[in-house]
């Protein structure tokens, strides 16, 4: 998670409950996409790098992010990531047995809502033609 609404943390403890999985904030919500930027710096360096070494130094040929298989993609992005993210905070979830039944009960609802959204759309739309 990250952006403004990390730093509401009884928001990240209503996600980890609904979910029933924990939520990861970052070191510092803020700078997410200056170092999401760096991220893509790096990446792109570590490319041309292999550029270089696979065609040798003071070759012309450019290796591009997109001759990498996705899977190279994600591989090297992942690494990355890794590297260079902070430790930051987990918000594990911890509601009790009742507030888990509320949370399933107004999901169950949600959905149902959904459904009958679709199917009020698509009589009217069926009315309008």
């Amino acid at each position: 998670m990250s952006g403004g609404q990390a730093k509401n943390i009884p928001l990240m403890k209503l996600f980890a409950n609904t979910c029933g999985m924990p939520v990861v904030l970052p070191f510092e919500h803020s700078g997410a996409v200056v170092l999401g930027a760096a991220m893509l710096g790096r990446f792109a360096a570590e490319v041309s790098q292999r550029s270089a070494q696979e065609e040798g130094e003071g070759s012309e040929t450019y290796i591009s992010p997109c001759d990498l298989s996705g899977e190279q993609q994600g591989d090297l992005l992942w690494k990355i990531m890794v590297e260079m993210t902070p430790v930051g905070r987990l918000v594990a979830p911890s509601a009790f047995v009742k507030e888990k039944k509320l949370l399933e009960a107004k999901y169950k609802i949600f959905k149902e809502n959904i459904e009958i959204q679709k199917r009020w759309r698509k009589e009217m739309d069926e009315a309008s033609r």
